[in-house]
């Protein structure tokens, strides 16, 4: 597609920026705009965008402006047709951030990649920045303000442990790390995260005094999970993981769920749970039910 790649759904939902109107024929009758990732149908020559074709086959097998019968096998990529839309004169999707580039729509996703006026997330917000959305051009601004890189100057050893931690773990979990010193109280909470889209934070309960229990609950949703603790060793073979999938069918569970008792009997330390006075929990959610 000319270097749109994975721009076209950002493009998509801030529209399609075309400076001039886009040809009928080049149109995509599902969307009325130009046919990116342009597709035709062998049986009746419409074109279409690959994306709008493909959702609406999955839901009927047939030519959405002629009801032939139709399959995904039953559409060809038009590179005549992408040649033509590639050609066409477009501008950023952020000039509304200030960015005055034009040019050809095929050469708009390598553009995309370095506009200094694009929105990104500052690399540090899995690990407690709080900042929303930042313009590439101020990022490194940021970086040298930014509350998780202050912390790392300061040499915080629970911020360091987390990031190692997450090195070794890639699937999307939530890693949190506190002192072993409030393992006896009463109730520890981490920090709020995001997961599938929605928030949510843990909590280590000592209801059971010798053996805290570890749960997930929900910030501003009712949604339910099911989801994976782990707690992790200084030697990541020996990690503890435990999978929770009765929130769902649980009536009487309501903003929280969790496993009681998960950590061990006996010294902690010993068992090498215990890495520079903190203990590393991590959460992995699995599924969401509505």
């Amino acid at each position: 597609t000319g270097g749109m790649g994975n721009y076209i759904g950002i493009v998509a939902a801030a529209g399609w920026p075309f400076t001039h109107a886009v040809p009928d024929d080049l149109k995509c009758p599902i969307c009325l705009s130009a046919a990116v990732d342009a597709v035709v149908t062998d049986a009746c020559g419409h074109l279409f965008c690959h994306v709008c074709i493909t959702e609406a086959l999955g839901a009927k097998k047939a030519c959405p402006c002629c009801s032939a019968p139709l399959t995904v096998d039953g559409i060809r990529k038009d590179l005549r047709a992408q040649r033509r839309i590639n050609a066409l004169r477009a501008r950023c999707t952020n000039s509304d951030h200030g960015c005055r580039w034009a040019g050809d729509f095929g050469q708009l996703g390598g553009h995309l990649e370095g506009c200094e006026h694009g929105e990104v997330e500052c690399p540090f917000r899995a690990y407690g920045c709080v900042d929303g959305k930042i313009l590439r051009k101020s990022l490194p601004g940021h970086m040298g303000e930014c509350v998780v890189t202050m912390r790392l100057a300061q040499g915080d050893v629970a911020l360091q442990q987390e990031m190692s931690i997450r090195q070794r773990k890639t699937d999307g979990c939530f890693v949190w790390v506190f002192s072993v010193s409030h393992v006896r109280g009463d109730v520890l909470r981490s920090r709020t995260f995001e997961a599938h889209g929605l928030k949510w934070y843990l909590s280590l309960s000592s209801k059971n005094k010798e053996r805290p229990g570890v749960y997930l609950f929900r910030v501003d949703h009712s949604k339910r999970a099911d989801f994976t603790l782990t707690l992790f060793n200084a030697d990541c073979e020996k990690d503890k993981a435990g999978n929770v999938n009765g929130w769902a069918a649980d009536p009487k569970a309501d903003c929280g769920y969790g496993i009681p008792a998960f950590l061990p009997d006996g010294d902690l330390r010993d068992a090498g749970l215990i890495v520079s006075g903190f203990v590393r929990i991590g959460v992995t959610i699995n599924k969401v039910y509505q």
